[in-house]
């Protein structure tokens, strides 16, 4: 759970592309098929009757290859689900899933950030507009990181913004 300092209010949130997530789940989507065409291809040499008796024990192998593969397709949209930037009026905060039961959450306020920038590579990131968002901090010299994040020029303008909009109020 996140908690909100007093009067701070939640403006953004900056997920991975949805791309990113399609691209994950049509590979396991291949995988799912691919134990069905090795069976298919294997009934092609060899005779119906020992085809039948492999698919009894085949059956039972693939259910347990289904299994693995929906937990890791949970596992994909986990990550794709928590992993996130929540810009409010006061502070980023950034969530980083890095597996089912394992997250980092850390917090930088907006009025110390030094650099924001986007890094966009690619024909496919670029006709999608995402890319990876970094923006470097004055504390620890740490830069963070939303990889594959969507309209990532977007985000940067708006975080841009809301630097300012600090800057007018506390007069600097």
């Amino acid at each position: 759970m996140i908690y909100l300092e007093p009067k701070e209010k939640i403006l953004l949130e900056v997920r991975k592309h949805w791309f990113v997530f399609l691209v994950e789940s049509i590979g396991l989507t291949l995988l799912v098929l691919l134990p069905i065409i090795l069976l298919l291809i294997l009934g092609l040499f060899y005779d119906l009757h020992l085809t039948l008796k492999i698919f009894s024990i085949f059956g039972f192998l693939y259910c347990g290859w289904l299994t693995l593969i929906w937990i890791y397709f949970f596992v994909i949209w986990t990550d794709y689900y928590l992993d996130v930037w929540i810009i409010t009026n006061n502070r980023i905060i950034d969530i980083d899933q890095k597996a089912i039961f394992h997250r980092e959450v850390s917090s930088f306020h907006l009025d110390k950030i030094q650099d924001v920038s986007v890094e966009v590579s690619g024909l496919i990131p670029t006709l999608l507009n995402f890319g990876n968002l970094h923006v470097q901090t004055a504390s620890d010299n740490r830069e963070f990181v939303i990889r594959n994040a969507a309209n990532p020029g977007v985000v940067k303008e708006f975080i841009l913004r809301q630097c300012q909009k600090i800057h007018k109020i506390s007069g600097e």
